[in-house]
Order: structure tokens, then sequence, then C-alpha cells
């Protein structure tokens, strides 16, 4: 359809992707009337210095996909100086010609996953380029002349090995909407807070000092934008898709060994977060380090947090203290994981006595589904009775090697005189391993009539039976596995 519509609108074009080309098309075949060019995914492995097109009109030359393409001779761009868009992605080059800085008309330049491209010449002289993508690129320096670069609008390092971009040149891209840089490059708060128009944003700032001064430049015009916000050093473990293993939404930050908590340092985040890891930040005791938690005691703070995940963390001791009024903080949560918090005692400190009636808890937790807590070898019991109200939405439970953890549920004191049933009605996955103290899941029965999986492992053989109950009173596990050795 796309051709036909060309075609009637007078637009020439030539089109010979995918038909296993070794050498470009006979230079005769390049008419100057020209407009586009497609030769993607064939198999060209050169273009020779005997090749230089005459098309004065051609906009589009697309060669990517040419994994054997490696050189291309800096004649070969002489007369093609009305060139818009060139596309070598997924080429085996490893050097841009230097004639490419005469494409004055250059629009989008995109070179994406040229793994051998070590060398891009200066892009002073494209004033006019508005696309620059060199994600998975081999390139190792930001090109020179990009400070000229006033129209561009969008610019893809991610995944490079750049390590600096020298201060001054961000702020002079004014224009810029779309900004990912490689975890291997750290800014500055100020200098990205200058990008007024940015919508995606991807990079990692050196501290939480330049992270939180770009937040309270940039917190209201980042409604509605996407971002995924790094805090901290650098650290090959970032490049192992394992290090985080969290759900992509389109607004996260992850604090790694970071300071948060010392001397008064707390994070700050944009109000519309939907995702947020602390990582391997030692200095954090609970959640009231993070500013927007921190005066959680004394007002209600809804936050839009659907992921929170804390990981390696050894001086955090729970999640919040409690206030003796209540609180509401979570309302739109739906994962929650903690790993390997060495000092991690209880969710929630603090004594309270509570009446059943009273909504404690407000409605945080109400949306929650996934629940994972792995490697916190203190906490002895997990979710306080008085919880269990809000977790009508939770979906799965996951519980390993907590060596101290002897109830999951814990059980109820005098003063609370709950009479109603405990009711987990959507869980339908449950999984505790490696629990040495456990004794009691519940000190009372649990209707779940959702509940298909439910596998107990190295867990000890005096523990209580397992509580779960069908309303009907007929129970229909898919799996049950328990090992107890």
């Amino acid at each position: 359809m796309a051709l036909q519509i060309m075609k009637d609108s007078g637009v020439r074009a030539m089109i010979e992707s995918c038909k296993g080309l070794k050498e470009l098309p006979e230079e005769g075949i390049w008419t100057g009337d020209l407009v586009r060019v497609s030769l993607r995914l064939n198999c060209i492995e050169e273009i020779a210095s005997n090749h230089s097109p005459r098309c004065p009109n051609l906009s589009t030359l697309l060669l990517d996909g040419n994994f054997e393409l490696r050189r291309i001779a800096d004649s070969f761009f002489k007369h093609l100086h009305g060139l818009k868009v060139l596309d070598l992605s997924n080429t085996g080059i490893q050097n841009l010609p230097n004639s490419v800085t005469t494409l004055v008309n250059l629009a989008s330049l995109v070179v994406r996953g040229c793994r051998k491209l070590r060398r891009v010449p200066s892009l002073a002289n494209l004033r006019e380029l508005k696309r620059l993508d060199l994600r998975s690129s081999g390139v190792e320096e930001v090109p020179d002349g990009l400070e000229f670069l006033s129209k561009l609008m969008y610019l893809d390092l991610e995944g490079t090995s750049v390590k600096e971009i020298r201060p001054g040149i961000l702020p002079k891209l004014s224009h810029l909407q779309f900004l990912k840089l490689p975890l291997t490059l750290a800014v500055e708060g100020e200098e990205v807070a200058s990008l007024s128009k940015v919508e995606t944003l991807y990079c990692r700032f050196h501290d939480l000092v330049g992270f939180n001064t770009f937040v309270k430049s940039m917190e209201e015009l980042m409604i509605g934008s996407k971002f995924e916000l790094l805090i901290g050093p650098f650290s090959q473990n970032m490049d192992d898709p394992m290090f985080l293993r969290r759900p992509k939404f389109d607004k996260n930050v992850v604090a790694y060994d970071c300071s948060i908590g010392k001397e008064g340092n707390f994070l700050n985040f944009p109000a519309d977060l939907q995702e947020l890891a602390i990582v391997e930040c030692n200095d954090a005791q609970s959640l009231h380090c993070v500013h927007p938690f921190r005066y959680a005691t004394q007002l209600e703070y809804e936050t839009q947090l659907e992921y929170v995940s804390i990981r390696k963390c050894n001086g955090m001791e729970c999640l919040f203290l409690l206030p003796e009024n209540g609180w509401r903080i979570f309302p739109r949560l739906k994962f929650l994981n903690l790993y390997s918090l060495e000092n991690f005692r209880f969710l929630f400190g603090g004594e309270v006595a509570v009446a059943p009636s009273l909504p404690y808890y407000g409605n945080s937790f109400n949306q929650l589904r996934t629940f994972e807590m792995i490697n916190c070898p203190t906490i002895k019991k997990l979710f306080p009775p008085c919880l269990l109200p809000n977790l009508q939405n939770l979906e799965r439970i996951k519980v390993k090697d907590c060596l101290s953890m002897e109830e999951i549920i814990g059980a109820e004191r005098q003063e609370e005189q709950v009479t109603m049933d405990f009711s987990l009605p959507k869980l339908w996955n449950f999984k505790l391993r490696n629990l040495p103290q456990l004794k009691s899941i519940c000190d009372r029965a649990v209707i779940c009539e959702s509940l298909r999986l439910i596998r107990l492992i190295d867990c000890p053989g005096q523990m209580m039976d397992v509580p779960f109950f069908y309303p009907s009173g007929h129970q229909s596990f898919d799996r049950v596995e328990i090992s107890r050795n």
C-alpha cells in the first residue's frame, strides 16, 4: 500500500529489502529522481569507492540489518546532500565516513546496535539533526559538535560505554524530548533540570543532592512523562538483568549505594512515581528517610507507587514506625519485595492497640497482589492480623530463607478481640521455604476460595497444620508440596 501511494504521488523509490544482495545495485539504477531507497536486511559487505550515486533528491536511505557491512567509502555520500534520514543500525561498520559531516540536511542518524563502531566524526555541521540514535553501539565518547545541535529532539546513548559528557552541553540541547544515557555516565541535577521539554528520560545521577535538585526543579514538568532514574555510583552488577529483576513501569527510581538517612539526607521523588527500588543503602533504617514518607506518622499521604523493592539494605529495620491513629500511604501498591535485609525485624514498628473496627491502615495495601520476602534472617512475625482486611487482592505470598520466622500471620492480642474470620479471597499461590523456626502460619483458619498452589519446603515437622480452607469446606488445590527435612 505504501509503495502504491508513493507511486501514485510521483515519489520515486527503490525497494530492495531482504533480497540477499551482497553488493549495492549498479550505479546506473541510482537515478536523479530517487527519493527513497531501502536496502535493509541484505548481505552487503562493503560500499566501495566506485559507488558515488548522484541522487540530489534522495531523502531516505535505509541500510540497516546488513550485518556484514564493515566499510562505507568516503565518496558514497558525496552527492547525497538532500539526505534527511540515514539508518545504518545493526551493521558491522567500524567508522562513519567523514563525508557524513557534509549531509547538512540530515534530520535522523541511526547507528543503533553497531557494536564495532568506534568513531563518529564531528556533528557540528549537522544543524538540522533532530534524532541521533547511538544505542548499543561501540562508541566510547560523546561525538564532537553535539553542543551545536540545537534542534536535537531525540538522543539515545543507552548501552554504550560513554563515561562523560562535558558540562554545559546538555543545557544547550534545549529541545530534547527524549534522552537516554548509559549507566556508565552520571549527570548533574542542574544540567538535566534545564531540559524543560523532556518527555522520556533515562539517566543516572551522581548522588542524592543532584537528584533532589532535579526533582525539585522538574516535578511539575515530569507529570505525564516517562522516566527511569538511577542514583549512586556505577556498578558492573547493573548490567546483570537479575540486578533488580522488577516489572517495568513508565516512572521508576532506583537508589543504589546512597547515604539515604545519613545526617538527615532524604530521598525525594516525583509525586507520580510508580516504581521505587532501594538497593544497598545501608544507612536507611525505614522508609521514613524517603521524603514523601517523612511525615507519614503525622498526616495522610497517598503515593502513586505500584512497586516497591528493598534489597541488601542492612540498616533497614522496618518499613514504617506506626502512628497511634493509623495511616494510609500505599493505596496503589501491587508488588512489595524485600530481599536480604539482615536486620529487618518487622513490617511496621511501634506498639499499637487497635480496635478491629478502626480502619487502621486506611486503604493502604488494598491493591497488593504479590508479596515476597527472601533472606531476612531476623524477622519473627510477618503480617499483623489487623492488616489482613486490607489484603483482599493479595494473590501470591513467597517467604524464603527467613531463619527466625515463627509466624506468617501473627496471633491476635487479647485487647483486639477480633470475631470475624480471616479471609484472603484472591490468594492462589502460597510458598514457604527454609523457615526452620516456623511454628504457625496462622493461629486460626483462613478462608481462601482461590487457593490453588501450596508449597512448604524445609519447614519444621512440628509446625501447625495448613489453616486454609474453602467456604464450602471442599478444598480443590491443584498442587500441594510439603517437604519437612
